[in-house]
C-alpha cells in the first residue's frame, strides 16, 4: 500500500507489524509472545527513543557495532532535546562472546568487572561479600578480606599507611612513617602519638625509637609495688 496522507485503523505490515490507530508502530514474534525492533545501525540515533509531543527526545536505547556482527547495548538520556545524539550514555551492557560479555558500566562504557560504576554508590541494605572474597581499595595491594575465621584489613604496600581511625581523634595505624618497619601507632587528638611497638617488639610510651622492650619518655606512678627482676 503507497499512500501520501494518513492510515486510519490497525494496519497490518508483512504479518507481524502494524499500526495501531494511535499511529505506534507494534511488531511482535511468532504467536505474539515475543517483541521484535530491529534497526539497520550501531548509532544512537537507531534504537529506541522516547520523544514527547514536541518533538524532544529524553532517553534512547540503542546498540554500538564491536565487531563481528556483534553489538553493545547502550541506554543513553538527559535533558529533552531535539537532537537524539546530544542524549548522554548512562549504561552500558557489553555484548558479543568475549571475556567482558553481560558486564554492565553506569557512566562507564567498557566496565572491566561483572558491575563496573563510575562515580558514588547509595544502598540503603546491607554490602554482602561471600566467604574469602575481597574488597579492594585503590589497588588490589590494599583490600579487606573475611573467612569464616578470620577478618583482615591489610595492605601488601609498605609505603602505604594501615589505620582505624575514630572521629573521636583517635587513630591505630601501621608504618604510619612510610617506612616499611611495621610499626603500631596508637594516637590521640591532632595526631599526638601516644605509644609505639616497634617491628622488633619493643614498646615505648612517649618514645618513638624504643631501645628495650619497655622505653618510657616520662614519668612513671604506680599505686603497688614495683617488683625487679635484674639489674637497674
Amino acid at each position: 500500500i503507497t499512500a501520501s496522507g494518513t492510515i486510519i485503523g490497525n494496519q497490518v505490515v508483512g504479518g507481524s507489524t502494524y499500526y495501531d490507530t494511535a499511529g505506534n508502530i507494534v511488531a511482535y514474534g511468532t504467536g505474539r509472545n515475543s517483541l521484535i525492533i530491529q534497526t539497520s545501525g550501531n548509532t544512537s540515533d537507531t534504537g529506541i527513543a522516547f520523544r514527547n509531543s514536541g518533538g524532544a527526545y529524553s532517553n534512547v536505547i540503542y546498540r554500538t557495532d564491536i565487531g563481528d556482527n556483534d553489538a553493545d547495548l547502550r541506554i543513553a538520556g538527559g535533558n529533552a532535546t531535539s537532537t537524539i545524539t546530544d542524549l548522554a550514555d548512562y549504561v552500558a551492557i557489553k555484548g558479543g562472546a568475549g571475556s567482558t560479555a553481560g558486564f554492565v558500566g553506569i557512566g562507564n562504557n567498557e566496565p572491566s568487572k561483572k558491575l563496573t560504576v563510575e562515580g558514588d554508590i547509595s544502598a540503603s541494605g546491607n554490602l554482602y561479600l561471600e566467604t574469602s572474597n575481597y574488597a579492594y581499595f585503590h589497588s588490589t595491594d590494599n583490600f579487606i578480606s573475611a573467612n569464616a575465621s578470620d577478618f583482615t584489613i591489610r595492605s601488601s604496600d609498605t609505603n602505604t599507611d594501615v589505620a582505624i581511625h575514630s572521629s573521636k581523634n583517635i587513630t591505630i595505624s601501621s608504618d604510619r612513617e612510610n617506612d616499611g618497619t611495621g610499626d603500631i601507632i596508637f594516637q590521640t587528638a591532632n595526631l599526638d602519638e601516644k605509644m609505639r611497638i616497634v617491628n622488633g617488639g619493643n614498646v615505648g610510651i612517649g618514645n618513638t625509637s624504643p631501645s628495650e622492650l619497655l622505653t618510657v619518655g616520662g614519668n612513671i606512678s604506680a599505686s603497688g609495688e614495683l617488683k625487679l627482676h635484674g639489674d637497674i
